[in-house]
């Protein structure tokens, strides 16, 4: 396996791995940026929405709705890529640094589960940082999506 395709792969977590991650991370002092989505059809307005978010912290974590989740939103026939192949677009980016998929209707697991994720704290200090993403992501059509800042 070619290296490049070995730190994509690597950037794909279950959730357990991906909590055992981002506690050592934050234990060293990092903070992480939480988002979500689709990203059926990956497209400019996406990767933007993803750099952004990306720049309110030092790592960015990406949970992508299942194929079930994409069907439950946005109908019969969908989604045309499928979620193994989704992750692997999206963990190919630079912008994300690790990526799970989730099956839950919402990431609202990622806001309640954990601490390690966000807390009320986090997300009121960058309050104002988050309003900025949404407006992209608002810009882009894209607003069922979540940005959390996490401690």
């Amino acid at each position: 396996m070619n290296k490049l395709l070995y730190d994509t792969q690597r950037k794909i977590l279950a959730r357990d791995e991906l909590a055992r991650e981002v506690k050592r991370r934050q234990q060293a002092g990092e903070r992480a940026v939480f988002t979500n989505g689709c990203f059926d059809l990956l497209h400019l307005g996406h990767v933007r929405y993803l750099q952004e978010a990306r720049a309110q912290g030092d790592f960015l974590i990406l949970g992508l709705n299942d194929d079930a989740g994409v069907r439950a939103l946005k109908g019969a026939g969908r989604p045309l890529v499928p979620e193994q192949e989704r992750a692997g677009i999206l963990a190919a980016l630079s912008c994300v640094d690790y990526l799970t998929v989730f099956a839950e209707p919402t990431a609202l697991w990622c806001a309640c589960s954990s601490r390690r994720f966000t807390s009320r704290a986090a997300i009121m200090r960058t309050q104002i940082a988050i309003c900025q993403i949404q407006a992209v992501c608002q810009r882009q059509r894209s607003s069922r999506n979540t940005v959390a800042a996490c401690v």
